[in-house]
């Protein structure tokens, strides 16, 4: 049986995770100090003290399941069908369940999802690309993966989401900073 081709997330853009996962804590310190200098004084820097404290949670969780994705996560494309591991979940699909790939852009990079028979989507682990750091290696991959099916099978259709959805979560990431702001401000 020929060996399965094995895609891994790069690592390229580990630093900058690993950095970014830092901030979290940091800004969690640093707002939960302002929280509790200002109870009871000034409700507006209170209130900031409080988004930002979430704020610094998320930023945490998301980096570390990056993290995670980074160092455990995998593609392999047998040509049968695929195995992915993700954070916490395993799949399995056959050539045969799988309809086409699709490329998801987001804020911080692009990562290819598999749409089944079903309609159910699985996100793989790799290929994928970060937001400062880009290179051909993403749309090399994502080739590889659509020309790897086997016997005697089509390739799979790779189709990219608009980037109209991007946009829009660009603009409310937007809002909600500069509605912090303007609270920061008064």
């Amino acid at each position: 049986m020929p060996e399965p081709l094995r895609l891994a997330p790069s690592r390229r853009p580990f630093v900058q995770v690993v950095l970014l996962t830092a901030v979290g804590p940091v800004l969690g310190v640093a707002a939960e100090v302002l929280r509790v200098q200002t109870a009871g004084r000034n409700a507006d820097a209170h209130a900031i003290g409080t988004i930002l404290v979430f704020v610094g949670a998320v930023v945490t969780l998301v980096c570390v399941r990056s993290l995670a994705i980074t160092v455990r996560g995998f593609t392999e494309v047998w040509p049968d069908g695929l195995y992915n591991r993700l954070v916490g979940r395993v799949a399995r699909v056959t050539w045969e369940q799988a309809e086409r790939f699709e490329v998801v852009p987001t804020p911080f990079g692009r990562f290819v999802q598999v749409v089944i028979d079903d309609g159910a989507r699985i996100s793989l682990a790799a290929p994928r690309a970060g937001l400062l750091i880009r290179s051909d290696e993403f749309d090399r991959r994502l080739s590889d993966l659509c020309s790897r099916p086997g016997g005697g099978r089509a390739p799979v259709a790779v189709r990219h989401r608009s980037r109209y959805l991007l946009i829009a979560q660009v603009f409310l990431l937007a809002i909600f900073a500069a509605a912090l702001v303007s609270l920061a401000l008064r």
